[in-house]
């Protein structure tokens, strides 16, 4: 499997232009490879990803949550999960798959709106080689682009999407008592936003302070409570 390496294509580059939502199969399939000592800013995807770390190890920081990455470490991202990660001691190697909604099918898009993101597992060494299999096989496929490529690529994505489902309720982090827990509103205001959600709602619902929950939900997110709120609803309304 050919890397490419993160400083001559920085995946930002990739986030920035979307230049595989201009083409027929809205996937894209690349491994990067990120250098050691090296980080990255806190940023959010315009579209679903999953990431699975080959080699090395790194911490990440989802929606404000700390994640100890090792080889395995796999994650689905919703375009409304924030994250950065930091490396120190080793290169790291990771695989992207990144997708739009619309390649999923029905029942997986409704389960997936209806779960606690992100989706995180680490993977046995057999479901890594499954799972690795077919990141090759999707790359493949969408390189050469033969007669119904686009079906065949459409398949695996919905596959991958739904082993990681099937566990989604083991992995979301767990706390004593997620109301008191503003990391959890994320996740939260994104299974609630077609409703009328107000500021004084959203604190209320985690017992604190308006105040104080739109000083560590834009610490968290880089942007307001109602910017973010604003945004899930444009991009769910185009």
């Amino acid at each position: 499997m050919e890397h490419t390496d993160f400083q001559d294509l920085p995946i930002f580059e990739l986030l920035e232009k979307d230049t595989f939502l201009t083409k027929p199969c809205h996937v894209y399939a690349k491994s990067y490879r990120y250098p050691k000592n090296t980080g990255g800013k806190k940023h959010r995807h315009s579209f679903y990803s999953i990431e699975l770390i080959l080699t090395g190890s790194c911490t990440q920081y989802i929606n404000g949550y700390r994640y100890e990455c090792e080889p395995g470490f796999i994650c689905l991202f919703s375009p409304f999960d924030y994250h950065e990660y930091q490396i120190t001691d080793t290169d790291v190697s990771a695989y992207c798959l990144s997708f739009t909604e619309d390649v999923l099918t029905q029942e997986v898009c409704g389960v997936l709106n209806n779960t606690e993101m992100p989706c995180v597992r680490v993977l046995e060494s057999r479901e890594l080689d499954a799972f690795l299999k077919d990141f090759q096989l999707l790359e493949q496929e969408i390189t050469q682009a033969a007669p119904m490529y686009v079906s065949v690529v459409n398949g695996i994505v919905n596959k991958l999407v739904s082993l990681l489902l099937r566990n989604a309720a083991d992995t979301f982090p767990h706390t004593e008592n997620r109301k008191s827990d503003i990391r959890y509103s994320i996740s939260y205001i994104r299974n609630h936003f077609r409703e009328a959600l107000s500021l004084e709602e959203i604190a209320k619902q985690f017992n604190v302070t308006q105040n104080h929950f739109c000083k560590y939900f834009k610490k968290i997110t880089g942007i307001t409570f109602k910017e973010y709120l604003l945004q899930l609803r444009l991009d769910h309304a185009m």
